[in-house]
């Protein structure tokens, strides 16, 4: 099962998710607790929390937005890793060359694992949101009142409409894993893992190195990726604003 643990001033409704699957626990979250959420299975090791080991809850949290909104939230800020854009015809060879490569597949399954489930999930949010807008519009202000009245007995929860900013990368993180192992930046001392990051920035197609991406612990990486965020979140800032609810403020402020 899933463990999520909550830090909360209020009290934590008891019955906040009829998943079987899905569990919650009051916590102070601190350094443990992150280390576990990025404690990937077969890479890294699982972190002991109290009594138990856990390890990154995200392999098997299908709905990643679940605990928060049944938790209450109305207003959602989702920063995703996966870079989404057209791809020219000259991929398709690197992809040919890329694909048998066990280490390919490893990067490819660890994005099915922990990326795609967030997608998912918010293409599922816009539907609700799409169905009670179309609702309302054809049946008039008391569908929701009515559907829901309903939708609580059989689910524990209401559907609710969801204010949500979504912001990813828009430029392809492998890619920058690939080219900055490739300019000598990755600061590593043992031998095993000079040769293992040497093989992946080397092996695969430069925009496919979703392995090394996840395995590059490396503060100026971290940086680029930093730089990187923080000029993507400066593109909505305009949509930051009205989400928080705070007055407008200029695009070198937010860049700052």
């Amino acid at each position: 099962h899933t463990v999520v643990f909550l830090s909360s001033a209020e009290p934590v409704p008891r019955e906040w998710s009829r998943d079987p699957f899905v569990r919650h626990r009051a916590a102070r979250i601190g350094p443990r607790h992150v280390l576990a959420s990025a404690a990937i299975p077969m890479l890294f090791p699982a972190v002991k929390i109290g009594d138990e080991y856990f390890t990154d809850g995200g392999l098997r949290q299908n709905t990643p937005m679940s605990p928060a909104i049944r938790l209450g939230a109305d207003r959602l800020l989702l920063v995703s890793l996966k870079h989404v854009k057209p791809e020219p015809k000259t991929l398709e060879k690197e992809r040919e060359q890329a694909y048998p490569k066990p280490l390919f597949l490893a990067g490819k399954a660890l994005n099915a694992l922990l990326l795609d489930h967030t997608e998912y999930d918010l293409m599922r949010m816009q539907r609700i949101n799409m169905i009670l807008e179309a609702g309302q519009a054809s049946f008039g202000d008391r569908f929701e009142e009515m559907m829901n009245h309903e939708l609580v007995r059989l689910r524990g929860a209401p559907l609710r409409r969801i204010q949500a900013v979504h912001i990813r990368p828009s430029e392809d993180i492998g890619a920058i894993a690939a080219d900055f192992a490739a300019a000598g930046k990755v600061k590593v001392s043992g031998l095993v893992a000079k040769r293992l990051i040497r093989q992946l920035s080397q092996g695969e197609a430069r925009h496919e190195s979703d392995l090394l991406s996840y395995l590059l612990f490396d503060g100026d990486f971290a940086a680029e990726l930093i730089d990187l965020g923080r000029r993507d979140a400066a593109k909505k800032e305009d949509e930051l604003a009205a989400l928080f609810d705070v007055p407008h403020t200029t695009t070198a402020a937010a860049g700052r």
